[in-house]
């Protein structure tokens, strides 16, 4: 016999204790997105608290140019999404546009869609984040939390019509922020990202170091700017 009879019961013992012992190896949770399991995720992020913590994400399939498949965007919770735009599948022409903007040493991503009366624009940088504006007024900013999908996609160049960035103004110096106690060394050159709105992200260089401000251009000519 290969084994004798005291040798099998020790055996069995032995694998029962290590079954009952054994610690479950931890399996990293998947990032959720609005975003089905066939589809390519362009953008996603839960973002902060003003917006609930809810999820926005930019969906494609099919998307191999700007008039072949879809890209959809999604805003909500994966049990409830509140927004879908467009309602429909449909290819992103004349539905949903790119640009790739640099300012100084930053560079930063929108995409931009229309829905109604209301301009979305998905943008990467440091923050990323979702705006929207109605009309010549900001009325929503929400910054994304740190994940896996909060860089634009380089695929979504492929799939979206990319725009060339409406013409901006060279700042060269401003009001300093009431929020930051460090002088104010500059101002890079920023773009508006949608042409006629007062609404911009501007770059501040705070000791060498690129940080985003909410900002309302309050003059056309940028001459004034109100920190908020």
């Amino acid at each position: 016999m290969l084994f004798s009879m005291a040798s099998r019961k020790l055996m069995c013992r032995l694998v029962l204790l290590s079954v009952g012992t054994s610690v479950p190896v931890p399996v990293e949770a998947k990032e959720s997105t609005l975003c089905r399991s066939y589809e390519e995720v362009y953008f996603s992020c839960q973002l902060d608290k003003k917006a609930g913590k809810k999820i926005v994400s930019l969906c494609a399939s099919g998307n191999i140019s700007p008039g072949n498949g879809y890209v959809q965007y999604r805003f909500g919770m994966p049990e409830a999404i509140e927004l879908q735009y467009p309602e429909l599948p449909l290819p992103p022409k004349n539905i949903f546009s790119i640009s790739d903007i640099a300012a100084g040493n930053v560079s930063f991503t929108h995409v931009k869609f229309r829905s109604g009366a209301y301009d979305y624009v998905l943008y990467q940088g440091h923050p990323s984040g979702v705006y929207v504006v109605k009309g010549r007024r900001l009325v929503g900013n929400h910054v994304c939390q740190a994940g896996d999908y909060v860089s634009i996609s380089p695929r979504a160049f492929r799939g979206i019509e990319t725009v060339d960035p409406v013409d901006g103004i060279e700042l060269v110096q401003g009001p300093q922020p009431s929020n930051h106690r460090r002088p104010l060394h500059g101002l890079h050159r920023v773009r508006c990202d949608l042409e006629g709105v007062q609404a911009c992200r501007v770059v501040i260089d705070l000791a060498g170091q690129h940080q985003f401000v909410r900002a309302q251009v309050v003059d056309k000519a940028l001459d004034t700017v109100a920190y908020r």
